[in-house]
């Protein structure tokens, strides 16, 4: 449904959920608890089939077993195509192309613009910049589970169904300071006739620091003879901070809704556990110190465009999936209008 929440935008309704009668009385305990809450279901829906619609237009080609290797760029500063190995007889083949999207995932889009060394960019494109392989981010996680009180048999078990609290870190206001917050996601399905099972998640924004990087390896290749990367990740202060008011709110969630913890967080996951990877090859206005340009285009390579997690300066404390998305979409739509 449209929850009017600022901090998290509406957008076209692919079907409308309504709260169960367990969700709307945890809804109601929750607001009456904490003012600036605004708990609401969290948002999903079945993947759109995109490929299937693009092949109904009979242009689009796919290509499985291609591991691309280098992203080929000509003298002028325009993309040409990407250079790969096919795996099934090992050859090596190549695709040419005026538009190049790449969404190899954070890391691996990373990987490839390092390994795509010219005489114009001899440590990969966009490392002119400083920035290419800095700012890796991932989410700061805590979670708990336990137990809690009975549930109509009725209530929804569906996969990923939970109450969403976005930028919880604000409960107490009526909306939340500037800056970096956190998010909760809450979820409670039967289990028997006693009893349910309660567990929950908190998402909250990693920094962006320069010494988070991903480097190639000088030594490790693949099984294609490709370098792989080294990955250098840490914390801050600012995280641990952060994870121990997570900690604190998911303690309090639980007591709101008389639940008996059996396990909890004693600090943040380590980094790469929450799985949304973002940075790397970060979006901005000056070539001076971004690799991309604000409609996720290389400044180094002309028709390429990067529009993964890679793409992102900083990351929010909600799920980055709906981001890229519309980065993609409007990247493309960019791409189609200006393509030479």
């Amino acid at each position: 449904m449209r929850d009017n929440v600022p901090w998290l935008p509406d957008s076209e309704i692919s079907y409308v959920l309504s709260p169960t009668p367990a969700e709307a009385s945890m809804q109601r305990l929750i607001t009456k608890r904490w003012p600036g809450a605004r708990p609401v279901l969290g948002r999903s829906a079945a993947p759109f089939d995109a490929l299937e619609v693009a092949a109904l237009t009979g242009n689009l080609l796919i290509r499985t077993g291609a591991i691309v290797r280098e992203i080929e760029v000509d003298g002028s500063g325009n993309v040409r195509g990407a250079d790969w190995i096919d795996e099934q007889n090992r050859s090596e083949e190549r695709a040419r192309a005026p538009l190049v999207f790449l969404c190899a995932s954070a890391l691996e889009s990373t990987r490839l613009l390092l390994l795509s060394r010219s005489r114009q960019s001899p440590d990969g494109l966009g490392a002119a910049s400083g920035a290419l392989g800095h700012y890796l981010m991932d989410h700061v996680v805590v979670s708990a589970r336990g137990w809690g009180r009975p549930l109509s048999q009725t209530a929804s078990s569906a996969p990923g169904r939970c109450l969403y609290l976005s930028r919880f870190d604000a409960r107490e206001l009526s909306s939340p300071r500037p800056g970096r917050g956190f998010s909760v996601q809450l979820y409670q399905t039967p289990a028997g006739a006693e009893r349910s099972h309660f567990s929950a998640g908190s998402f909250a924004e990693m920094l962006p620091r320069p010494e988070n990087r991903i480097t190639l390896d000088p030594k490790l290749r693949d099984a294609w003879g490709i370098q792989v990367l080294r990955i250098e990740c840490a914390y801050g202060d600012n995280e641990f901070v952060r994870a121990r008011e997570q900690v604190t709110a998911l303690q309090e969630l639980a007591g709101l809704a008389g639940v008996t913890l059996t396990w909890i967080s004693k600090g943040p996951a380590p980094p790469g556990l929450a799985i949304h990877e973002a940075g790397t090859a970060r979006m901005g206005s000056d070539p001076a110190n971004s690799v991309l340009d604000p409609h996720n285009q290389c400044w180094e390579a002309r028709g390429l465009y990067v529009t993964d997690g890679a793409s992102f300066p900083s990351q929010g404390s909600h799920n980055p999936t709906l981001t890229i998305l519309a980065l993609t979409a409007r990247a493309c739509d960019y791409a189609l209008r200006t393509a030479r």
